[in-house]
């Protein structure tokens, strides 16, 4: 008999993250008073995915759901070694703000607020190379 796991089990990074955010969450219950949060896995591949981002499909979606803003975060628990700093999947921060603005209700909806962060488990002596060659300009 063929066991098939779907989506695919969390890799070392996701886990952790999701770890880390339950025992936030734990730890700030009065922070989250009066909202509502899902934490959402996206499919890889098939799921919500970005052009404007390289086809970027990030592996979570938080979404927390206030009385007045709901916050849309797209989440990528990942290492960082083997990306650059102008990588679309990083620049994708800034984009998504574009996409923010066109978002916003016109009438008394609620406020939209987009955000999108890769989660990097690489140590910070791996990013020593990254940052040298930002720095020059390579």
């Amino acid at each position: 008999m063929k066991l098939t796991v779907s989506p695919v089990s969390l890799n070392e990074d996701e886990k952790r993250f999701v770890d880390k955010l339950k025992a936030y969450v734990d730890a700030n219950a009065a922070i989250f008073e009066g909202k509502k949060l899902y934490l959402l896995r996206n499919k890889s591949k098939v799921g919500m995915g970005f052009f404007e981002a390289g086809n970027f499909y990030p592996d979570f979606v938080l979404w927390i759901d206030t009385p007045d803003v709901q916050y849309i975060s797209f989440i990528d628990p990942k290492g960082l070694r083997y990306l650059q700093w102008d990588d679309p999947k990083i620049e994708f921060h800034a984009t998504i703000k574009e996409l923010e603005a066109r978002l916003q209700p016109s009438s008394g909806d609620k406020k939209i607020v987009l955000n999108s962060f890769i989660m990097s488990g690489t140590p910070f002596r791996g990013f020593a190379s990254m940052v040298g060659k930002r720095q020059a300009g390579t």
